[in-house]
Formats: C-alpha cells, structure tokens, sequence
C-alpha cells in the first residue's frame, strides 16, 4: 500500500511513464544523435551517503524500470530517505521537462512549495539537469486520505540524458522537524546532499586505469 506523499506522487507519475513510452514521445527530444554506445552504466554512490541501503523495489516493464531504495530498518511504508531511480530505453526523452511536470505535481499538493536551487551542467558530454525541491505543510492527499504526509517533503532530482536511457534520479526526506542532520538543518548538510546527486553519473572508462569513473561537469 502507498502511504507516503511521495509514493502518492510516483505512483501517479508511473502511469503517465510506465503506462505506454508512446505517451512519453510528447516530453522526448526529437534532435539527432551519435550512435549509441554498446552499454552504460549508471553509477549511484550509495555509500557516500554514511547509511546502509537496501532496495525495496525492481520493477521492470518494457522501455522503463524504477528501483526504489531505503536505509534498513526502514520500508516503502515508513521512511525518512528514498532514492529512487527511473530508467527510460528512449536516449530522446527530455528529462528536464519530465522533472518540470513532476514539480508541477508536488507545487499542486503542496501548502507551500519552492524550488529551492536547479542546475543544468554538462557530464562528459551529457546533458544533465538537477533541481531540488520543498513541499512544506502539505494538506491531506484527496484521493488518499490516509498518506502519511509530513511537515517537510524535499525531494532532489537529476536527469540524465544518455546515449542508450534516459535516467530520472531522485533522493527524498521528509519529517515534521528538522534533525542536526537532515537536508535543511544547515548550509553542510544541503552540501552534501549536492556533492552526491553531482556523483550520481554515467560511469565511463577514459582507459586511464582508474575503471569507470564520473566525468568532469561544464
């Protein structure tokens, strides 16, 4: 069952994406590219995060998957951080315009929201785009009245425009006060928030012994 603001949220969004990636076309980038390489990877650095993970959620379906991930201890149900990851078999989605209509969502079910700060470096050669957003005294969800909704909802978002998939990560906190640790407690915390959705890349190989690495932004 869907008992969290946020999962009220990506549920809604899965039938928009997972429903049919020709109801996607209408957000896809139809400019033409190099062709794509073999294979990539999508590098998630869960450990930089000092917790302990585990994966609640492998969906697949044809053209997208998510994966859904909470500290343990916790569950899809009652959670303080989630990552998520969406992954699209179409390079041309516009994931700038997908995090666009998703805040657009959280702005709608919100009592106040901001977008706090956004971003649109280049990785590699790869167009990517962050934005984070606040949702603060969110009201009750209308069609689902028994949501658990706090006080702050924060999610961070980055789109990655790759040469096979296009890729949707986000991190979310939520709680009714704001811990010494916790995204909004301070101008360090938020850093380090930032430092890992930069490190959030597709992993490349430039052959200099290192393994596949993050690129350089520009």
């Amino acid at each position: 069952m869907i008992t969290t603001w946020y999962r009220v949220l990506w549920a809604a969004l899965a039938v928009i994406a997972g429903a049919s990636l020709a109801t996607m076309a209408a957000i896809a980038d139809e400019r033409s590219a190099p062709p794509p390489p073999s294979s990539e990877s999508l590098s998630l650095p869960m450990g930089m995060t000092g917790t302990s993970w585990q994966m609640i959620t492998n969906d697949k379906k044809s053209g997208y998957a998510v994966e859904e991930f909470v500290p343990r201890g916790e569950s899809g149900g009652s959670w303080n951080e989630m990552v998520t990851v969406q992954a699209f078999d179409r390079p041309d989605l516009d994931t700038s315009r997908f995090i666009a209509m998703v805040i657009g969502q959280v702005t709608k079910g919100c009592g106040e929201a901001q977008l706090l700060e956004k971003g649109t470096p280049v990785e590699g050669g790869l167009q990517t785009f962050n934005a984070l957003a606040l949702c603060q005294d969110p009201p009750p969800h209308p069609e689902l009245p028994n949501a658990t909704l706090k006080k702050y909802e924060v999610i961070w978002f980055k789109g990655i425009q790759g040469r096979l998939r296009a890729y949707v990560v986000q991190r979310a906190w939520h709680s009714d006060s704001k811990s010494a640790t916790s995204i909004l407690a301070s101008d360090a915390t938020r850093q380090s928030w930032r430092n890992w959705i930069y490190a959030v890349c597709i992993a490349t190989d430039s052959g200099d012994g290192k393994g596949p690495h993050c690129p350089a932004r520009s």
